[in-house]
């Protein structure tokens, strides 16, 4: 049993998706019958729950039961055997951040209060970069492995041995990379930068370290 996790629009959907194109029951961020493993950035919250580091938190609408009967809940908390944890470009996951719900951005607020004591932060793109920073280091410190949805293709056998598949994902771009999209205001670095050097710097470089495929523009 594994979890693939990572930021909220780091692409959990499309990687359930190539997964059960591939003939592997992978939901993402539910429940299903004969399951492999689950796709999902909160579930997350679920380990760090387990060791007392937060509180437990899930969006809205999985706390109400599935209107399909094979699935018990939308959520359902698991033992996993394999974390691993999916980075995506972070210009474009923090763009998409503007387009997350409501109840989604509250939480990142309460997640980060230890952290804002601390730090200085203005406005919502100073608190979407430090989350995404701050929760693929948690992501990261509580997986197994790592690796950047855009160089699936080129990691897919190491992502196979990392979850102890019996097979290679072969069928990776059959999925359409605009799975799950959303509009939004799309950012550049240079609005990073503006934001704050510092932080975006530290965002870059992070992302930069996981890449095979030359990293996020700076």
């Amino acid at each position: 049993m594994f979890l693939i996790t990572g930021c909220p629009r780091s692409g959990t959907e499309f990687i359930a998706r190539v997964f059960q194109k591939n003939g592997h029951i992978v939901p993402h961020e539910c429940h299903a019958k004969d399951l492999v493993g689950v796709a999902s950035w909160f579930h997350l919250n679920d380990l760090l729950t387990k060791n007392n580091l937060t509180k437990e938190w899930r969006p809205g609408w999985a706390r109400t039961p599935h209107p399909d009967p094979t699935n018990k809940r939308f959520f359902k908390r698991y033992d996993y055997d394999v974390v691993v944890h999916q980075i995506r470009e972070p210009i474009a996951t923090i763009s998409s951040f503007f387009a997350l719900h409501g109840s989604t951005k509250k939480f990142f607020r309460q997640w980060l209060k230890p952290y804002r004591s601390k730090k200085e932060l203005t406005g919502d793109l100073q608190m979407f970069m430090f989350f995404w920073l701050e929760w693929n280091r948690v992501a990261e410190k509580y997986s197994q492995y790592s690796y950047c949805v855009e160089d699936l293709d080129a990691i897919r056998f190491d992502l196979s041995q990392a979850l102890g598949l019996s097979t290679t994902l072969e069928t990776v771009n059959l999925v359409s990379k605009k799975t799950n999209s959303r509009k939004h205001r799309t950012l550049t670095a240079k609005d990073f930068i503006a934001a704050n050097s510092s932080l975006a710097n530290d965002i870059f470089s992070y992302y930069n370290s996981f890449s095979v495929s030359g990293g996020a523009h700076e």
